[in-house]
């Protein structure tokens, strides 16, 4: 198992919505990769809990958000603007961002609670079930 920041699941942390991540998680648990945690920021994190909950489910792994988890993009721009000017030779990005950045700052983790993480892989199969009918949608078009 790995502990991985969403800063490291493709981008997804600055570049990629939600949903991109976890399908990605998906994929990757499929193929014997999985997560001891994740880190999780932007707009589907401003109400604290709901985003949160939904993401541990659906990557079968504690998601943890900072005070600061309801900023998106620009933020995480920023933050990576801030370790390239900052950093120091050596530091990678991960002892940057926990040592200079979110050092102190407020944080909850959620486990994944097993009954919606079930609920999920059931909706993940369907939806899965369903593509073969859009590709031949999208074919007859």
């Amino acid at each position: 198992m790995l502990r991985v920041d969403a800063a490291r699941v493709g981008g997804v942390a600055f570049k990629r919505p939600a949903a991109e991540a976890v399908g990605r998680v998906a994929e990757a648990r499929e193929e014997g990769v999985g997560l001891d945690s994740l880190f999780a920021h932007g707009g589907l994190f401003k109400t604290p809990v709901v985003g949160q909950k939904y993401m541990a489910a659906a990557c079968h792994a504690p998601v943890t958000c900072m005070q600061s988890a309801g900023e998106g993009g620009p933020y995480g721009m920023a933050l990576l603007a801030s370790y390239m000017v900052q950093g120091k030779d050596g530091e990678t990005l991960e002892d940057y961002l926990a040592d200079e950045i979110f050092a102190g700052v407020r944080s909850t983790t959620l486990a994944p609670d097993p009954e919606d993480a079930a609920g999920f892989d059931r909706y993940l199969a369907s939806y899965r079930s369903c593509l073969a009918a859009e590709k031949a949608a999208v074919a007859a078009f």
